[in-house]
């Protein structure tokens, strides 16, 4: 090797390690426009408001509501992620198998797609075959792309899934947390509530008791993730930089909750999908169970 050669080496080295440490999760626009028309390729549309839909969605795209068919809809009020035919039923109306790509969008900085991206990661989807439209429906019309009008539309012809078997090594419980940090207080567990820090104070209340679990510590993950005025995701360097500075190291048994759900699949989607934390799971009933169990302790 020429001693010039040396040169590329550390920037080889660099490009290697980059691709190991961050994951492909998030797409462009542009991305998404040149695989529209492949057979095995499903975009889908979790808007807020399931209204807007039938105003603008991206070509081909299918509508997912997600206070319908991305919780656990057979308890009252609904707490945590679907069960395992639930899954099934919205992947037969999707059109979905195991072979196909998912792209979900939203117009909520990514939670609800993260919330379908994690659902799919929990039933066994591979998450080659999941993404993200980075920056959502708001990026695709500011870069000018084509949007359809009109009602929602079945998915394709039906397709099997064979589903894996519920990931519960990404799911944790409320026996679980009291044991390990509220009584143990291990230092090898790390408890994140990345709900508005006026909830983790108790100065916004919205169930029977406000505040967090004893031993939690505060990161409103969504606020941290995007750049300012717009949905796009900053730098995943940019990103595990404000994690660090929280003290959410790569050591650590991360255990994230907030209030039903979303905003904790944002953040495993963030932590595990982008940024490849080895040891990250969700508290699945979240602040919703643990708020109305009185025996269970609180902090304001």
């Amino acid at each position: 090797m020429k001693n010039s050669d040396w040169f590329f080496v550390p920037f080889f080295c660099f490009l290697l390690f980059s691709q190991h440490v961050y994951g492909g999760i998030l797409v462009d626009p542009t991305w998404v426009s040149t695989h529209l028309n492949q057979e095995n390729f499903r975009v889908l549309d979790i808007s807020r408001d399931p209204a807007s839909f039938e105003k603008r969605h991206i070509p081909g795209a299918l509508q997912v509501f997600r206070h319908r068919d991305l919780e656990d809809y057979q308890h009252y009020p609904p707490v945590g992620y679907p069960q395992l035919h639930q899954f099934l039923s919205l992947m037969k109306r999707l059109g979905i198998s195991n072979q196909t790509t998912v792209v979900a969008y939203d117009d909520n900085r990514g939670i609800y797609a993260s919330r379908m991206v994690f659902l799919m990661q929990l039933y066994g989807h591979s998450l080659k075959r999941l993404k993200i439209l980075n920056g959502g429906i708001k990026r695709w019309i500011d870069e000018g792309l084509r949007v359809e009008k009109g009602p929602a539309r079945p998915g394709h012809r039906k397709r099997f899934y064979r589903p894996g078997r519920r990931r519960t090594d990404y799911l944790a419980t409320w026996q679980e947390i009291y044991r390990k940090v509220v009584l143990s207080s291990s230092d090898k567990v790390l408890l994140l509530d990345v709900r508005p820090e006026s909830e983790y104070d108790g100065e916004t209340v919205r169930l029977v008791r406000g505040g967090h679990i004893p031993g939690a510590i505060n990161l409103e993950v969504a606020s941290v993730t995007v750049q300012k005025d717009n949905e796009i995701w900053k730098s995943p360097r940019e990103i595990e930089s404000v994690f660090r500075k929280a003290g959410i190291s790569r050591d650590k048994d991360v255990i994230i909750y907030c209030h039903s759900g979303d905003r904790s699949a944002h953040a495993f989607v963030i932590l595990k999908d982008l940024l490849y934390y080895p040891n990250v799971r969700i508290y699945e009933r979240a602040w919703e169970e643990w708020a109305v169990l009185r025996a269970l302790p609180i902090e304001e």
